[in-house]
């Protein structure tokens, strides 16, 4: 090889790029017409790298951004090192050149891979030498090669991240076809998958692709003999387990099926039930044959599970008496708490509520009393005093028989409990959870303090059911004078320490008097409240915001070359810049 390092001035037109020796596709638009304006104004400031080609010409080893910024510059001419160099050694020069840059992609990584392996001068071991990447980074790079075409686009315009990119990448193209289809062609589809973290993203691909008969409840008994189970393709079969259905197509007509009848059976003796199905991942097959069929199937955020009866232990299958006791011990929990969830008809219901406690607060006394209400928020599925609901027609008494049940397993009355381990807020799932997690730090929502006479029950579950993060309240009438200066050393404390402390402090005025106890504080016992701002720099804050989006906007319309999302992006900075000009100029 000749290693001569002589700059040259070779004219454009004799220079052609190579599809084999730079894995580079694609190029920024923008970013070469910025490099094009920087080389008019300064020239080329680095020379690029050739050797001859077989037609006279040459080929681009590397450099073949500043070669297409050159043409666009207008120049005749680019500097140039011209050496006699194999296809491997190119590739390799290649690499440290690119290598270098930021902005190569995972795919152009992959494609690069591949050609160096299929060289046979390397293996993964020794590629990780050369090119100073652990094995990891390399086998993942190398597994993109396997995406089908329409999601190494979505790879290449950033709709998928790169551990999204490699878990599709590990199934079949026909399994990938399908998932494309059906989760990702239609950005705005309710089954999309599209920015769904990687970890959800596996989980589903599990769900869906992985197809052991195990995991449905249809009757399995034609597919324990079916030549499409895997337990009937091998020698040696796993004891106890189904096996899994290379037939898709039928596996999905089973499944659909039993759904459907399914769905029809139970509402058929369960007429005030209603189907429902989750908004994002349901299957669409039976949803469209019910509502075909004239059933109404209604989208819902939360499903909940219906009890099931416990299953009673038995002694006989235990060795260990320690172990039947300990699994009585719980079933008899479990038990207690399903019963707790039938009327006295014998009909089983599921009732979501919050439950929230009450603190009454007396000085030096490490246990305090504790009440305890519970908010309703769906009954049986149905939002609670729905019209919904209501027209379910449930006899009053299921409502009693359940409000018993509740109580039966809860705190009765005044129980005494440590502050830090009962005064807070027990949510009926996860999405009050999130609510109240936000309401003990926000502040935006309101904490109430409403220092008028008998104010501590009813009116506070409904302030406590919309979502406040506190309540503060009377047991009976309060003395003017005591209620003035209960509510002065409040407020003068509040923004200073924990709403239940300040609290505390400013109770000194009620003791030793007939209002010692009056005052009752619901909610989260542990948030703080800040001091509010002048309107003037709220509103500087708003402006403020609002051009730090702009500009945030600004660099996502530059970085994208997809013509519907730069649109879109498009209309967002139309939308932020005419706020700006229209109420917040002087900011």
């Amino acid at each position: 090889m000749e290693t001569t390092n002589i700059i040259q001035q070779i004219n454009l037109s004799d220079i052609q790029t190579s599809n084999f020796i730079n894995h580079r596709k694609r190029f920024s638009e923008n970013e070469l017409m910025e490099l094009a304006d920087s080389i008019k104004r300064n020239g080329v400031l680095q020379a690029i790298l050739l050797r001859p080609s077989a037609d006279s010409g040459y080929e681009i080893i590397f450099g073949e951004r500043r070669y297409k910024a050159a043409f666009l510059a207008g120049l005749n001419a680019i500097p140039a090192v011209v050496r006699e160099i194999s296809d491997e050694e190119a590739m390799e020069i290649a690499w440290v050149e690119n290598v270098k840059r930021q902005d190569i992609t995972p795919l152009e990584e992959a494609d690069f891979y591949q050609k160096l392996l299929a060289t046979g001068r390397y293996d993964i071991a020794s590629l990780c030498t050369q090119l100073g990447k652990n094995e990891a980074y390399i086998r993942i790079r190398l597994k993109l090669n396997s995406l089908i075409i329409e999601f190494k686009e979505l790879l290449e315009n950033e709709v998928l991240n790169i551990g999204t990119a490699f878990e599709l990448a590990k199934y079949t193209e026909v399994q990938q076809e399908n998932t494309y289809n059906d989760h990702y062609k239609e950005e705005n589809s309710m089954q999309s998958w599209r920015g769904f973290p990687t970890k959800e993203i596996i989980t589903r691909l599990k769900n869906v692709l992985t197809c052991k008969l195990d995991s449905y409840n249809f009757d399995k008994t034609d597919c324990y003999r079916c030549s499409s189970n895997t337990n009937n393709q091998s020698l040696f079969p796993i004891e106890g387990e189904c096996g899994s259905c290379s037939n898709l197509a039928c596996l999905k007509i089973k499944n659909t099926r039993f759904l459907v009848d399914r769905a029809k059976a139970i509402t058929g003796s369960n007429p005030h039930l209603q189907i429902c199905r989750q908004h994002y991942q349901f299957n669409e097959e039976a949803v469209n044959q019910l509502e075909t069929e004239g059933y109404t199937v209604t989208p819902t955020d939360y499903l909940p599970q219906y009890p099931i009866a416990p299953v009673q232990p038995l002694p006989e299958d235990y060795e260990n008496t320690d172990d039947y006791n300990a699994d009585l011990n719980e079933y008899n929990t479990e038990y207690d708490e399903y019963k707790g969830s039938i009327d006295r008809d014998g009909n089983t219901h599921i009732v979501e509520y919050d439950e929230v406690f009450s603190l009454i607060l007396h000085e030096g006394e490490e246990l305090q009393e504790v009440l305890v209400a519970h908010i309703w928020r769906t009954f049986d599925g149905f939002i609670w005093k729905s019209k919904e609901l209501y027209e379910q027609n449930y006899p009053h008494h299921v409502f009693i028989d359940m409000i018993n049940a509740i109580m039966a397993k809860k705190s009765k009355g005044k129980a005494k409990k440590n502050i830090s381990k009962s005064a807070g807020i027990k949510c009926a799932h996860f999405n009050y959870l999130g609510m109240f997690n936000m309401i003990a730090g926000a502040h935006v929502l309101p904490l109430i303090f409403n220092n008028t006479c008998w104010s501590w029950q009813y009116i506070s579950e409904s302030f406590l059911a919309a979502g406040i993060r506190g309540y503060v309240g009377t047991i009976w009438a309060v003395n003017n004078e005591v209620a003035k200066n209960v509510a002065e050393t409040f407020y003068d404390n509040l923004f200073q320490t924990t709403v239940l402390d300040a609290l505390q402090k400013s109770l000194s005025h009620t003791k030793g008097q007939k209002d010692e106890n009056i005052y009752m504080y619901w909610g989260v016992h542990f948030t703080k409240l800040n001091k509010g701002v002048s309107i003037d720099n709220t509103r500087q804050t708003i402006a403020g915001l609002l051009m730090k989006s702009y500009s945030s906007w600004t660099h996502n319309f530059n970085k994208t070359n997809n013509k519907d999302i730069k649109e879109n992006i498009r209309r967002i900075m139309n939308f932020i810049s005419n706020l700006l000009f229209k109420d917040f100029r002087k900011e």
